[in-house]
């Protein structure tokens, strides 16, 4: 703009071009890729059972070449991945690869969509409405200074007008400026959707457009047409076992005689026989029922059942489950057990026939739930013996410190 004599003129001038450098620099950021920087900034999740900053675990890198197709965010943590990857998906990120050995996840940057387009354009918009009315309050502001100084008798009041007609030529030319500077934020933008607004605006474009505008803003020369490879090194595959086919059945008997003595004997030979056989399982037994689940090689599978059937121990033996199935239930149990007394129906309704209604699936069902239940407990157990032991580690490490002091 150009220079002014007075003061209220010159300090008009500064702040709209103060306001002018601000808007500039939001425009700027609103379509750049420094602002992926900030993409997990403010978001918090449970971690360790209390409510943190996402952006203390993680963290987004940029690539130096600005025609690169991808940027990358390390974690710190293996359980925040998942969190890490909603996010990124909810900004519009769907491509990305996890490194594990890096600990590094990496995105591809997508050609933006016509939607995304709009969407960035209509927030351009919304900031030169912003910045207009910033640049209106300005001119207010610097007129009423100006009428108070004349009420005041500060000045004149035949050296006012020239300043009132100074500060609305500088007003005018700002409206002009802010105009500009978004057509061509706009056209970046847009690309070749873009399209005029009115003829006003094109014809400002064609008649005030300097080489200064055509410098704004960053951009980011990326070719979208070229096959992005993302710098993760291919983990070697790993062979997956291919699942074991076994044979699973299910029955239901009721005991001919029950005692302690008994399920101890029948627990002890199926531990023993069962495990050279490959056979696992499980069995719920109380007084006035048996449900059994058996799982091995087909083979081994129906020679047990055959003894089972004439086996005098129990009686009204009823299979409800006999099939081929990829995969175990029970891997690691020769035979798992159940003495529970009230587990899951009452004596009345076992009276009943409940248990001869029962579906083969609702059988298994009632399996499965058993071993999950197991698994858990595994997993429980485990997780308490490591943080026993790394308790341990920590007190060996501090005793010759204490030693020494």
């Amino acid at each position: 703009m150009d220079e002014v004599s007075d003061s209220y003129s010159r300090a008009c001038k500064n702040r709209i071009e103060a306001m002018l450098d601000g808007y500039i620099h939001s425009l700027n950021e609103l379509a750049s890729l420094d602002t992926l920087k900030n993409i997990l900034y403010g978001v918090r999740i449970l971690i360790d059972y209390r409510n943190r900053h996402l952006s203390d675990f993680a963290e987004v890198h940029l690539e130096n070449d600005p025609k690169a197709r991808f940027f990358s965010v390390t974690v710190s943590r293996l359980d925040i991945v998942r969190d890490v990857r909603r996010i990124l998906r909810s900004a519009g990120f769907d491509e990305m690869k996890f490194d594990e050995d890096n600990m590094t996840l990496w995105v591809t940057i997508k050609r933006p969509s016509y939607e995304q387009r709009i969407e960035l354009a209509l927030e351009a918009s919304r900031l030169e409405r912003a910045t207009r009315q910033t640049a209106a309050n300005i001119k207010r502001d610097t007129l009423e200074r100006l009428r108070a100084a004349v009420d005041r008798e500060y000045i004149e009041k035949f050296d006012v007008k020239p300043t009132m007609e100074t500060i609305e030529t500088i007003y005018a030319r700002t409206i002009e400026q802010i105009t500009l500077i978004t057509i061509r934020r706009r056209k970046q933008i847009l690309g070749s959707f873009f399209v005029f607004e009115n003829k006003e605006d094109e014809q400002l474009w064609e008649v005030e457009r300097t080489a200064a505008h055509d410098k704004l803003f960053t951009i980011h020369d990326i070719d979208y047409t070229v096959k992005t490879d993302l710098p993760i090194k291919s983990a070697p595959k790993k062979k997956v076992p291919k699942p074991e086919k076994v044979k699973q059945i299910i029955y239901i008997s009721k005991p001919t005689d029950f005692s302690n003595g008994i399920l101890k004997d029948i627990l002890r030979s199926a531990m023993a026989n069962n495990a050279p056989l490959k056979v696992t399982g499980c069995l719920i037994c109380r007084s006035d029922f048996y449900l059994q689940f058996l799982e091995g090689p087909k083979e081994s599978i129906d020679a047990l059942y055959e003894k089972i059937l004439v086996d005098k121990r129990h009686s009204d033996i009823k299979r409800l489950r006999g099939k081929n199935v990829n995969g175990r239930v029970f891997g690691e149990w020769a035979m798992k057990y159940d003495f529970n007394k009230n587990w899951m129906w009452s004596p009345d309704q076992v009276k009943k026939g409940v248990l001869h209604k029962l579906k083969a699936d609702e059988a298994l069902a009632i399996f499965e739930k058993l071993a999950a239940k197991e698994a858990e407990k595994k997993k429980q157990l485990e997780d308490e013996q490591a943080t026993v032991l790394a308790k341990t580690k920590m007190a060996t490490k501090k005793k010759p410190a204490n030693a020494t002091s």
